[in-house]
């Protein structure tokens, strides 16, 4: 059994399609050609990269050679975030509302990951190659804020509280592996739960979401040689449905409506690839 911590210090530096220096505008106009909204999205040279400092202690317990089980907690103290923020600005004497990623303040993530993995090789003949891997993560974050302007009442989105984008509270993997000779077998489910895509989406100005999300992919590989493997490759074999979601809503007056409503959705489609690996 081991016992692990670690304290750290972390950067990480905007995408450079963040820091591209453009600006689009576009103007809505209804069925009748007038104009109705000014608005316009943007990249932000000005980013600055986003720093933590981050904790995590893990305990961990093998059992056998290639088995283990392990639990970890973590938390990270982020500032100058990255997060979509849609604000008014001035071109040609006109407002705007322009869509672009700006630094924020601060937030912090915290969290829990609890994992598996075990090979049962104690079982007879063909029986040993089988195998397992799961976890699960939590993750409690905090300090998103939406300063989004309401598409109806041109009233800012106020009293939402927002995770930071891109983090789900509850993910987990399960993995059913074949491992014996010369073949190797695996059969994997990811799901996560809903997460935040953007705090300001460009067009309704509300916060935007990956609604959850489960799939299944497979592999078959069979190795010829210590050079050559053959097989095919299988994902989203549920052919599971993305559907992205936009919510909460506020009003005139305060009156929050927290509702998530469907803005888009697609398939992926289930997608099989043959694999040829050689190496040297």
């Amino acid at each position: 059994m081991q016992w692990r911590f670690a304290a750290s210090k972390a950067m990480a530096r905007p995408d450079y399609t963040q820091l591209q220096p453009y600006v689009l505008l576009n103007v809505e106009t209804n069925d009748a050609g007038q104009a109705t909204d000014f608005v316009g999205t943007a990249g932000n040279p000005n980013l600055k990269p986003m720093v933590a400092n981050q904790f995590d202690t893990a305990l961990e317990w093998y059992f056998d050679t290639s088995d283990m089980l392990y639990a970890t907690l973590f938390y990270k103290k982020v500032k100058d975030y990255f997060s979509t923020q849609t604000r008014s600005e001035i071109y040609d004497n006109r407002p705007w509302l322009v869509t672009r990623p700006y630094n924020m303040d601060e937030g912090t993530i915290r969290g829990a990951e609890l994992g598996y993995t075990q090979f049962f090789d104690q079982l007879p003949g063909w029986l040993s190659g089988f195998g397992v891997n799961a976890n699960f993560t939590f993750v409690d974050s905090q300090g998103g804020a939406n300063t989004a302007t309401d598409p109806y009442t041109n009233t800012t989105v106020t009293g939402v509280e927002l995770p930071l984008e891109g983090l789900s509270r509850r993910s987990y993997n399960l993995a059913g592996i074949y491992e014996k000779g010369p073949l190797s077998l695996r059969l994997a489910y990811n799901w996560r739960s809903r997460y935040l895509l953007t705090t300001s989406d460009a067009s309704t100005r509300l916060p935007t979401w990956a609604d959850n999300y489960g799939q299944l992919d497979g592999s078959f590989f069979y190795r010829f040689n210590e050079h050559l493997q053959l097989g095919v490759q299988a994902n989203n074999l549920t052919n599971t449905v993305t559907r992205v979601l936009m919510g909460p809503t506020s009003y005139e007056g305060g009156e929050v409506d927290p509702r998530l409503y469907t803005r888009s959705s697609f398939v992926n489609d289930r997608r099989y690839s043959l694999v040829l690996r050689m190496n040297w």
